[in-house]
């Protein structure tokens, strides 16, 4: 861009941090085209090369949002607010209504009152989706209170297709109703269910399936021993007593559906009389028989003053992650202090006193953190959702692959029923997603759920496998049939082909079976090539990329052990440390941090691990085992090759497949049973060689040319020959080299256009910014806005 950081629209203060204390000369192209947009105020999909700068072109336009957030706030609580309670005499407290809850809800679930009813529909067709009540019944003896014998509300279905499932739940329950223990459900196909055990009602069969048009009651009895049994009746027909519950439960209507509408009653009339003694269960906010759901913050209309919690939340994928985006923000922002900018943490594994100390006194403007431990802190009500402005989702392809799609939405949830609550012109949840890649079906899904009408900054096209042209890409083949091991020069490895015994001893020789013998042969190989290959190519430093935490502890093992006995750290041309999940995260920091300053030349690591890790200038990196998608492979080697500096990926290939570990679900390698996955044990054959094919493939479709070499041998091509002579891996690229000849034509033919749509764009950008100060003053001042 011409004009460089300043002409993003950001404060003096951010353009100095970046031009001064960082040493940025331009921006990049995410970040010149996404810093504009958020300060806009749309909601942003992202996507850009790995090491293009992503985290700075959300966090720089947040720390700006901040500051006009906090400064519109300050004017506001100065003019002090005109807004009067409104009188609700005879409705009870407000949090106390039974309504279906804005909060405790699944974001595909969509309402709005009918008179006394309440309609819910999910169009959702593959997933299901709930919503708890904001109020609900306590359990309690029979006739305490007001002589109620037990409590009552009505479904009724209004859809042919679909799915419906009516209930109980306490808050703690699953919104998939009946699917863990703290729920019980009755559904469409006619049978009860709790702890996701489907059983048909005794007294019916199969016969008491319900459609389009039924009404199904929902009861709750007292008994004298202080619990209660649930009972369930369709069109006025009691269907018998299917579940009981202990005494000391809260129990709060629910409701779970696929693809359905259904219309709740809470209050009197109901379309069929309850049994004999029950009251709906609207009726129970007169008594102390009515409880208030936790998971359910009454929406008051607040003023800016009285607002708590983050104004912006960011999401990682991983602790490693949220430590590296939250420093980023410190960093960025040390230079507002007029309006300083309070950044927070908030990950597991780490003590947040600190993090809760600052939410407590109100003091965190931008919360980083991970998926669990943020809608934890939520539903808690540790983190208040009034005041947050922006929710940014980082590596969000990562995130919708890592089981956290069910906690973002939790957190989405909160937060949209927060803003809901107070919304004005201007005052709307900021939704942005970004990542290396984002075109996945599972992005796009979740996209569309959190997002209003997004704008795609999509720098690598429907090519979400790009691959910057500063990487060098070498492929090392091993064949186990040319290599012959002696006894003695045997090496532990993952106990695969040892009953999942890594203290047994290593013997390739009784290993009968060609295929699982050459797959060992592979296991020892590897890592002796790895250090071979260190040396051929003179690494000072390299990061090396495992598949499983228990590869990562062997490779340690075996390079401490070829180490200088005397020599620590850099003095060691082995010394290594471990980047894995298994390990605590202060190992983690402490062994990224002696990587980064020099400490150590090898750093091992797992994907999940080094996810989005910036080492600047790194030269090398390997992997040891490539991985199953090309995806994960780009965001392997664009590790290196970052800003300008040339980089070369090196990978050891196996030209067969190897037996490895691939555990159920709870287990960790090693484990007793070898046997393959398909029949219950904890292994598969791992198919290389197509992987290599698929990446082979990656690599032609971007015109990137490659270096094979055999094992052994190993003999470099001269142009590399000389790369590594001069170690020029890690420095700077010198001069920008032939353009291609497709692009440079294109790029002449859209050249006229693009100086027209820049004036254009300009001009608005200034238009806008003119009217959007122009509403906000006079917001501030109290003037009605029409």
């Amino acid at each position: 861009m011409a004009g460089g950081w300043e002409s993003l629209g950001l404060l003096p203060e951010l353009v100095q941090t970046c031009e001064e204390d960082l040493g940025w000369g331009l921006p990049s192209d995410i970040q010149e085209e996404a810093i504009p947009m958020l300060l806009g105020g749309r909601d942003v999909m992202g996507s850009a090369e790995t090491g293009s700068g992503k985290t700075a072109a959300f966090a720089l336009p947040v720390l700006q949002l901040c500051v006009e957030y906090k400064e519109q706030d300050q004017k506001g609580s100065k003019q002090g607010s005109n807004n009067k309670p409104i009188d609700e005499k005879g409705k009870g407290p407000p949090d106390m209504e039974f309504i279906m809850s804005t909060q405790d809800r699944d974001q595909t679930i969509a309402f709005h009152p009918n008179g006394n009813e309440l309609q819910l529909q999910s169009s959702d067709k593959t997933r299901w989706a709930g919503c708890r009540c904001a109020a609900g019944i306590k359990v309690g003896k029979k006739g305490d209170k007001h002589g109620a014998t037990g409590y009552s509300f009505e479904c009724t279905i209004l859809d042919k297709d679909g799915t419906v499932r009516v209930g109980w739940s306490t808050s703690e329950g699953s919104l998939k109703l009946g699917t863990d223990a703290n729920g019980w459900g009755y559904g469409g196909t006619g049978v009860t269910v709790t702890t996701g055990k489907y059983d048909p009602f005794p007294s019916e069969g199969n016969r008491a399936s319900f459609t389009k048009d039924d009404v199904i009651g929902c009861h709750l009895e007292f008994e004298d021993s202080g619990g209660a049994k649930i009972s369930f009746s369709c069109n006025g027909k009691n269907l018998g007593n299917p579940f009981k519950v202990g005494p000391g439960k809260t129990l709060y209507p629910t409701i779970c559906m696929k693809n359905s509408s259904c219309e709740l009653n809470f209050a009197d009339p109901l379309r069929f009389p309850p049994p004999n003694g029950f009251q709906p269960v609207s009726l129970s906010m007169a008594s102390n028989e009515g409880a208030k759901n936790p998971n359910h913050a009454h929406a008051e209309k607040l003023t800016d003053s009285k607002r708590q919690g983050p104004l912006a939340i960011v999401i990682e994928p991983t602790r490693d992650l949220a430590e590296q985006s939250y420093q980023a923000f410190v960093t960025l922002g040390k230079r507002l202090r007029e309006t300083p900018v309070g950044a927070a943490l908030l990950v597991g594994g780490v003590k947040p006193t600190e993090t809760l100390k600052m939410l407590k006194e109100n003091s965190v403007d931008v919360l980083v953190g991970t998926p669990p431990i943020i809608a934890s802190y939520l539903k808690k009500g540790t983190i208040q959702p009034s005041r947050c402005r922006l929710f940014v989702l980082d590596e969000a392809d990562e995130l919708v692959s890592s089981d956290s799609v069910d906690n973002i939405q939790s957190i989405f949830g909160r937060l949209v029923a927060s803003t809901e609550a107070h919304q004005s012109l201007f005052d709307r949840l900021q939704v942005c997603f970004f990542s290396a890649t984002l075109r996945s079906k599972e992005v796009q899904e979740l996209s569309s759920t959190l997002c209003h009408q997004p704008l795609w900054i999509d720098l690598r096209g429907q090519n979400d496998s790009m691959l910057p042209d500063t990487v060098h890409h070498c492929f090392i083949q091993l064949n186990p049939s040319t290599v012959k091991l002696k006894d003695d020069e045997l090496i532990e490895t993952d106990a695969v082909h040892r009953n999942g015994k890594l203290s047994a001893k290593v013997e390739v020789k009784k290993i009968t079976d060609e295929a699982s013998k050459s797959s060992e042969v592979i296991k020892q190989l590897k890592p002796r090539v790895l250090v071979e290959v260190m040396e051929k190519f003179g690494m000072d430093q390299v990061l090396v990329f495992c598949r499983t935490n228990l590869d990562c502890d062997l490779l340690e093992k075996y390079l401490k052990g070829i180490g200088s006995a005397g020599d620590i750290g850099i003095a060691d041309k082995y010394s290594c440390r471990v980047l894995a999940g298994m390990r605590s995260m202060e190992e983690r920091q402490s062994s990224l941090r002696a990587f980064k300053e020099g400490d150590v030349r090898i750093l091992v690591c797992t994907d999940v691990a080094a996810r989005g890790i910036d080492i600047r200038n790194l030269p090398f990196v390997i992997n040891c085992t490539l991985p199953d998608k090309p995806e994960i492979y780009v965001h392997r080697v664009g590790r290196v090759g970052r800003a300008d500096h040339m980089g070369l990926a090196i990978s050891l290939v196996s030209t067969v497949k190897e037996r490895v570990w691939f555990c159920r679900k709870g287990k960790k390698p090693p484990c007793e049973d070898t046997r393959d996955f398909d029949a219950g044990g904890n292994c598969i054959w791992y198919n290389e060689p197509q992987y290599f094919g698929n990446i082979d493939k990656l690599l032609v479709a971007n015109n990137v040319k490659d270096t094979k070499l055999q094992y052994p041998g190993l003999v470099l091509p001269a142009n590399v020959e000389a790369l590594v002579a001069n170690k020029s891996y890690g420095e700077r690229v010198q001069g920008n080299g032939p353009l291609n000849p497709e692009v440079k034509a294109k790029m002449d033919a859209i050249s006229s256009q693009l100086d027209v749509l820049t004036k254009a764009e300009s001009s608005m950008q200034k238009d806008y910014w003119s009217i959007r100060h122009r509403f906000r003053n006079a917001q501030a001042k109290g003037v009605p806005i029409a």
